[in-house]
């Protein structure tokens, strides 16, 4: 993907408020993550593992992803950047909570074990 997601979230990331500053630019390293697959391949929802900094002072922060083919006009304050993909080309990425398909398949995938029917289709880890 073109850009790449850590690019994108160098830019993204400072202009959050929860963002941690330390008086520098990111310096944003892959910790890990997951995604949830959609079963109806429309949506791609990724959960990354991004650390800022090294040694002590280092955080860590989850960012929930979801990446569309489409722009979706009412979560453009949601709207990450855009990237090209090799396969299926340009991606529209989104903070995650911005999207209210993210917190459907979210709840479902929090519910999952609760219920005798798996609701979502399929986890994988995403090493670092």
């Amino acid at each position: 993907m073109s850009p790449g997601r850590l690019d994108l979230l160098r830019v993204w990331l400072p202009a959050q408020p929860w963002y941690l500053t330390s008086g520098r630019g990111p310096e944003l390293t892959k910790a890990g993550g997951f995604r949830l697959d959609d079963p109806a391949g429309e949506v791609g929802i990724e959960f990354m593992v991004v650390t800022d900094g090294t040694g002590p002072g280092a955080i860590t922060y989850q960012v929930p992803l979801t990446y569309r083919a489409d722009a979706i006009a009412a979560a453009e304050g949601g709207l990450i950047g855009t990237a090209e993909h090799g396969v299926l080309g340009r991606r529209w990425i989104y903070d995650g909570p911005a999207i209210r398909f993210w917190w459907l398949s979210w709840s479902r995938s929090s519910t999952a074990r609760l219920s005798r029917r798996p609701r979502v289709s399929a986890t994988r880890w995403i090493p670092p």
